[in-house]
């Protein structure tokens, strides 16, 4: 069972680009069913980047990624804080969907 962890990670992170890839590409006029999106990012990124021998050279995209999600949160905080989205007089408040609300 434990043998099977990096399978399901691996599979998990291809779900996931891949739905991100086919909103990019439908973004910029391509659209791309969703098997065939899976496919492309499997097996032009992740299946390369699961056959690195050594993925120290991964190691400033990491932190890179890292800071990305800190920074996120930071402004995620900021926005909640300062009122933006508060009804009903927040800047952004009328943009929101009404599920959202």
């Amino acid at each position: 069972v434990i043998g099977l962890n990096p399978c399901q990670g691996t599979l998990a992170y291809s779900a996931i680009l891949s739905q991100t890839f086919q909103s990019l590409c439908a973004s910029l006029g391509l659209h791309l069913s969703y098997l065939k999106s899976l496919f492309f990012v499997t097996l032009v990124a992740l299946v390369p980047l699961c056959l690195m021998k050594n993925i120290h050279a991964l190691a400033p995209f990491s932190v890179l990624g890292t800071a990305s999600v800190v920074l996120t949160a930071v402004g995620m905080v900021w926005r909640c804080v300062d009122g933006t989205y508060r009804a009903p007089d927040g800047l952004y408040y009328q943009d929101l969907s009404d599920e959202m609300r």
